[in-house]
């Protein structure tokens, strides 16, 4: 054979051999990368796991500190005269929307879900994209939270609460 030839042969042998070498440390790389992946995954769910705990505990700890007493939502006595009812769009009513829903998320100390606010409401002439404004309006404000996918009215002791407590106590 030719000189060539041979010399391509044993190039040939050579990166065939590195080849097999690069193959056997790519396997061995996958196998440490997938054991890494499922450890980080396993801390990654329990850092997950306790984070909600906490976030539960605080939830909890809230409530027991301020108690919530669910309230019945009334219907408000309204007095209207023949000619202005007739004036009267059948939306306008003397009901406050965002308070019906407050009052709404107070009964539900749990959570509720919006599907389940509007579904209480609806009967009210409160219209569906309006509880979703309401909700996302009290989460901005910091006065609901929403914990996987429902919404916790926040309860805050007010000051007027507080006077009349030490008022009683002297």
């Amino acid at each position: 054979m030719s000189e060539f030839l041979e010399t391509l042969k044993i190039r040939m042998t050579d990166a065939q051999r590195r080849l097999q070498v690069a193959q056997a440390n790519l396997q061995r790389a996958q196998v440490e990368h997938g054991a890494v992946m499922a450890e980080f995954s396993s801390w990654q769910n329990a850092v997950a796991v306790e984070s909600r705990k906490e976030e539960q505990a605080k939830i909890i700890q809230a409530n027991i500190q301020l108690p919530v007493k669910p309230t019945p939502i009334t219907q408000p006595s309204t007095t209207v005269n023949v000619a202005a009812q007739s004036q009267s769009t059948p939306s306008s009513t003397d009901v406050n929307k965002a308070s019906l829903i407050r009052e709404v998320l107070r009964q539900h100390p749990n959570g509720i879900t919006p599907v389940e606010v509007w579904r209480a409401v609806k009967d009210r002439q409160v219209d569906r994209a309006y509880v979703y404004s309401v909700l996302k309006r009290l989460k901005d404000k910091k006065q609901a939270l929403q914990r996987r996918g429902k919404y916790v009215l926040v309860v805050e002791a007010k000051a007027e609460e507080a006077k009349e407590k030490t008022l009683t106590v002297q």
